[in-house]
């Protein structure tokens, strides 16, 4: 009896421990307590990039929207029965498209900036946060095809934003007690790493996919639509000595930034690397609402969150 059980009670004590340890890693990656300070400073990197986003949609109200806009009601409804696309329709859900009122739709605008400062000053808790979410996906709903590459972003860095508690992003809050360290920021600040990490392999796969990628005209082809941008750079990166060697470093520097960006011993130069290619994107494209997003969504990328101080 004594050696049947010594020969089992290896197998009954070595399992659990296999499973405990992957499960302990698991916990400690997502839920383990950790300060507010930091997804609050990112939390207000967002709130400003938002408040931008709702700001620059307010010169162009009175042209998309309104009774006379391209967007009105009846131009939408017309739009949809000759499309055949009210069924695509009926799930972009917004209070906005019970109204032409132009004031509602300045109104909400403004509404959302407020928001973003109140949020960034650590007021309104948890439903201010939740609250900016609601007002930006009522606007891109409403949007529909003018809504550009910033608002998926956006709608779920701001998923994200809203699980950790209200703190403010201007000084460090390392003194309220329980809003200190809190499980909460933990899982807000991997959504944030996760999400950007997830995004940046889309794109880098999606680059992968282009023919211009590979022949050495990409970055040259990012700056191919001319309108609408706030620098003309076609004409300077249009030299084959340029626009070749600086379309594998675009397309080579995203992967290996995400790579280190994970390794704590090299998270610094990751990050650089990251917001180096974020920076070359945004002028490159003139989308720099995207490009900050998914900058700041790369700042929140690290292996081991910061201790408290």
């Amino acid at each position: 009896m004594n050696a049947t059980h010594d020969t089992i009670e290896p197998h009954i004590t070595v399992r659990p421990i296999d499973g405990g340890t992957f499960t302990s890693r698991w916990n400690r990656f997502w839920f383990e307590p950790s300060s507010v300070r930091g997804v609050a400073q990112l939390r207000g990197l967002l709130c400003l990039i938002t408040a931008c986003y709702f700001v620059s949609c307010l010169p162009d109200v009175a042209t998309w929207y309104g009774s006379e806009g391209v967007l009105s009601q009846g131009q939408v409804a017309a739009w949809a029965s000759t499309h055949g696309d009210s069924n695509d329709l009926r799930w972009r859900i917004s209070p906005l498209f019970l109204t032409d009122n132009l004031v509602v739709y300045r109104g909400w605008l403004v509404a959302g900036v407020i928001l973003c400062v109140a949020v960034a000053l650590g007021r309104g808790g948890r439903w201010a946060s939740i609250a900016i979410w609601l007002t930006l996906v009522g606007w891109a709903n409403r949007s529909l095809m003018i809504a550009g590459l910033a608002e998926p972003l956006l709608s779920m860095s701001w998923l994200a934003a809203s699980i950790a508690p209200a703190a403010t992003a201007l000084v460090a809050n390392d003194s309220n007690g329980s809003l200190d360290r809190d499980w909460s920021a933990t899982l807000s600040t991997r959504l944030f790493a996760v999400h950007g990490t997830l995004v940046g392999l889309a794109t880098f796969s999606t680059m992968l996919a282009g023919r211009v990628w590979w022949n050495g005209l990409g970055s040259y082809a990012l700056t191919a639509p001319v309108e609408d941008r706030y620098f003309e750079l076609a004409n300077w990166i249009s030299p084959m000595a340029i626009h070749e060697p600086l379309t594998p470093l675009l397309l080579w520097t995203l992967p290996l930034g995400l790579f280190l960006a994970w390794q704590p011993r090299y998270q610094t130069f990751g990050r650089v690397l990251l917001l180096t290619w974020t920076i070359a994107i945004a002028l490159l494209t003139s989308q720099f609402l995207y490009a900050a997003t998914l900058a700041a969504m790369f700042l929140a990328i690290r292996r081991k969150l910061a201790p408290k101080p």
